[in-house]
């Protein structure tokens, strides 16, 4: 018989051994599961104690996400581009830092050599700008402040930004808004002043 035949030796059940890899992998996986869980069990019953604040907090949450995604999604915010609103300029900030200080070099300093070989065919110098400043400062002009409104991104690479600057003048009753235009070109020097 066949059976006769075999050797009486002792019979083993073959065991698949556990790669390392495998529990190397399943281990973590298995603890975050259960953190999940508990994480989870433990909002259910916060919201099921706290019913209404939860319902606020839930509320303000889905309103950040929304807000959030919407300034994620709006490519026309923080990117230079054609149309998009442009990085902060030196040269305009300086600017308007010279016309709220009275310092005509902070101002001379921004401008571009083409619109300082202009200005200077016009007979305006950084003196004579210094002047008119003096002049307005000696005249009780006090500003009062000074207000960034916005800024766009030409195609061409230019940026465009808008100020306002708010001054108490004599003689007036209530405070003189004046707005600046300054186009600023790819090397953050002011290339016109509007």
């Amino acid at each position: 018989m066949a059976l006769d035949d075999l050797s009486a030796g002792a019979f083993t059940v073959a065991r698949p051994r556990r790669r390392r890899l495998v529990r190397i992998v399943a281990v973590p996986l298995i603890f975050l599961f259960r953190l999940l869980t508990r994480v989870l069990a433990a909002l259910a019953r916060l919201v099921g104690a706290h019913p209404a604040s939860s319902g606020i907090v839930l509320v303000l949450l889905a309103g950040v996400a929304f807000f959030g995604y919407q300034d994620y999604g709006n490519p026309t915010r923080g990117t230079s581009g054609a149309g998009l609103v442009p990085a902060r300029s030196v040269a305009a900030e300086n600017f308007i830092k010279g016309q709220t200080t009275f310092d005509a070099t902070l101002m001379w300093q921004g401008l571009s050599s083409s619109l300082k070989q202009t200005l200077t065919q016009q007979g305006t110098s950084v003196k004579t700008l210094q002047a008119q400043l003096d002049q307005r400062k000696q005249a009780g002009a006090k500003v009062e402040g000074a207000s960034f409104g916005g800024g766009v991104t030409e195609p061409n690479g230019s940026r465009v930004y808008l100020y306002v600057i708010t001054m108490d003048v004599p003689g007036s009753q209530s405070p003189v808004s004046q707005t600046y235009v300054l186009t600023v070109d790819t090397t953050d020097k002011i290339t016109q002043v509007e």
